[in-house]
């Protein structure tokens, strides 16, 4: 009885239920326990396939975090759709652009772990759209508890900074033409982040925070910030 009066006066003291950002020293556990009455109906029809079970990999680098999946792992997402990642894939978390460790730590630092390894594993194979791809791990993330400011702001880096590809079927059709099996990629490269990228995806956090966008104008803002930027725009 006193741990549950003492958890009730924590929740209501901190304003923890029904919040979106919560203080770092409470627990990724807590959080997403107390996150998952607010799910959006959407996001609480997904399910967590098995569970990550992962061996720590030897670096060859001293920024290597590669780890490799010991069990089958997935998730069904709202839609119905499976995604798969088979046993023995190795996640090195790279498709969360390394820039955004400053704003929510590494990419198995927090309860987006789980949706990295998967969202890592279909950027590799590029069997789906990057739309897709990139949506699934915003679902993937919340389900799995992560406070919405914090997974919209990964979304938002991930949609500015990620991997892009062709459609699998314009993939296909590029691949026949050239006559080569490497991946087609739409020519991402691993940069520093300029200052004035940074002052913009600073200013893109505090937006998400204040604002509360849905996907669809974070995709908006994100890709007029490209374009700001001189990068490829959405097609």
């Amino acid at each position: 009885m006193r741990r549950v009066l003492l958890m009730a006066l924590l929740v209501s003291g901190l304003g923890l239920g029904g919040c979106d950002v919560a203080p770092d020293y409470i627990p990724d556990y807590i959080k997403a326990y107390f996150s998952k009455s607010t799910l959006p109906t959407n996001v609480a029809a997904g399910t967590f396939k098995g569970q990550v079970k992962v061996l720590f990999m030897e670096p060859k680098k001293p920024e290597d975090r590669n780890v490799q999946l010991l069990e089958p792992f997935g998730y069904r997402d709202s839609k119905g759709v499976d995604w798969d990642v088979p046993a023995g894939y190795v996640s090195d978390g790279a498709s969360i652009p390394w820039s955004l460790w400053t704003f929510v730590g590494g990419p198995y630092d927090g309860p987006y772990r789980d949706a990295a390894i998967i969202h890592d594993y279909y950027c590799e194979k590029k069997t789906r759209t990057w739309e897709e791809t990139h949506a699934m791990f915003l679902e993937a993330s919340l389900r799995r508890g992560v406070t919405e400011s914090v997974a919209q702001t990964m979304y938002a880096g991930i949609l500015y900074g990620g991997p892009r590809w062709p459609a699998p079927l314009q993939r296909a059709q590029i691949l026949a033409q050239t006559g080569t099996r490497g991946p087609v990629d739409t020519g991402v490269t691993k940069r520093e982040a300029t200052k004035s990228e940074k002052e913009d995806f600073e200013e893109m956090k505090r937006w998400i925070e204040q604002t509360k966008p849905t996907p669809e104008q974070i995709m908006k803002r994100v890709e007029e910030l490209r374009q700001r930027h001189g990068l490829e725009a959405k097609k």
